[in-house]
C-alpha cells in the first residue's frame, strides 16, 4: 500500500470517528464534549452532519475516480503500467511454393524466443540461433494424385510478452513431366472407383482398427451437414450419404481432407473419392464411419 492510500484512509477514518462522536453527544451530552467546545445538541448535530458529509464525500471521490486520479489531484505522479509487448516474429511471406519434398522456412525473432510449429499431425520446435534467426524443415511430399497444400501455424513465445502467431501455407507443385504423368494416371484410376460400401455394413465396425474395410477405396455422393477447419490446414465435414423416401439426406459419415481447405458450405451436394479410415480427431466422440478423402467433385 503506497503513502497516498494511507493518507486517504486516515482522512476517512478521522471523519468517521468525528461522526460517531457527534452522534454520541447528540444522543447524550457528556463532560468530554465540553473539551471539544460542544456544549449542546445543536453543536453535536452540526458536527455529526459535517463530519458525515466529509467522510462520505472523501470515500465517494476515491471510489468513483480511482486512486490514480485522486493521487494525481494530490500532486503525485504514479508510475504508468505498460502493457506487455508482442513477441517479435518476422517471416518473409505467408505463402510459399516448392517442387521439392522438403521446404526450409526461415525467420527472425528476438534472442531467447521459443518458436513452435503446429499443423496437421505435426508439433515441433524450430531451431533458434543466438542472433534470433530460426529455421524449420517441413516435409512437403506431393499427393499421389497431384500437388498438395500444407498449412501450418508458427508461434513465438517469450516470458513477459504476448504470443505472436502467423499462418504459413506451402504448396507442393509437381516438379517434372514424370510427376505430371503419375498424377494423371492416379486421377484416372480414382475416377474408375465405383465401390460404395453399404452404410449398415460400414457402420458395424466404424472407427475400429479391426474393420476389414479400412483403407478400402470408396466413392460416396451426399449432402454436407457440417463443415469445419478442424486443425490448421485440414477440413472435416459430416456428409449424409443416403436419401430417404421423403428426399431427406440421412446416414452420416465423417469426411476428412488432410492438408486441404475445401471451398464448400453446409447443404452443398458433392461426390468424394477416398479410403475408409479411422477417426482420430474432430467428431471422435461420434460412432460413425470415416473416409479420408483424396478427391472431391
Amino acid at each position: 500500500m503506497d503513502e497516498n492510500w494511507i493518507i486517504l484512509l486516515l482522512v476517512v477514518s478521522f471523519f468517521l470517528i468525528m461522526t460517531i462522536c457527534g452522534g454520541v453527544l447528540w444522543i447524550k451530552p457528556m463532560k468530554w464534549g465540553k473539551t471539544l467546545k460542544i456544549h449542546n445538541r445543536m453543536r453535536a448535530s452540526l458536527l455529526t452532519i459535517v463530519a458525515l458529509f466529509l467522510c462520505l464525500g472523501t470515500y465517494g471521490i476515491i471510489t468513483l475516480n480511482g486512486i490514480e486520479k485522486v493521487t494525481a489531484m494530490m500532486g503525485a505522479n504514479p508510475a504508468k503500467v505498460e502493457k506487455p509487448k508482442k513477441v517479435k516474429l518476422e517471416i518473409t511471406n505467408s505463402q510459399f511454393e516448392t517442387t521439392h519434398d522438403q521446404f526450409v522456412l526461415t525467420g527472425k525473432v528476438d534472442p531467447g524466443t521459443e518458436v513452435r510449429v503446429t499443423g496437421t499431425a505435426l508439433y515441433g520446435e524450430a531451431k533458434v540461433e543466438s542472433d534470433g534467426t530460426f529455421s524449420y524443415t517441413f516435409k512437403t511430399k506431393r499427393m499421389a494424385y497431384g500437388s498438395a497444400q500444407y498449412q501450418f501455424m508458427i508461434s513465438a513465445y517469450m516470458d513477459g510478452k504476448v504470443t505472436n502467431s502467423k499462418t504459413v501455407v506451402i504448396t507442393r507443385k509437381l516438379s517434372s513431366a514424370k510427376e505430371q504423368a503419375e498424377s494423371t494416371k492416379e486421377l484416372a484410376r480414382l475416377d474408375k472407383v465405383n465401390q460404395t460400401i453399404d452404410y449398415k455394413v460400414l457402420l458395424k465396425d466404424a472407427n475400429d482398427y479391426t474393420n476389414i474395410y479400412t483403407r478400402r477405396a470408396v466413392k460416396y455422393q451426399g449432402q454436407i451437414q457440417e463443415i469445419h477447419e478442424a486443425e490448421v490446414g485440414t477440413t472435416v465435414m459430416i456428409l449424409a450419404v443416403t436419401k430417404d423416401q421423403q428426399g431427406k439426406w440421412i446416414n452420416p459419415i465423417i469426411v476428412r481432407f488432410f492438408g486441404q481447405i475445401i471451398d464448400k458450405a453446409k447443404g452443398d451436394l458433392i461426390t468424394i473419392y477416398g479410403k475408409v479410415g479411422v477417426d482420430c480427431g474432430l467428431y471422435c466422440d461420434r460412432k460413425i464411419p470415416e473416409v479420408n478423402a483424396i478427391r472431391m467433385r
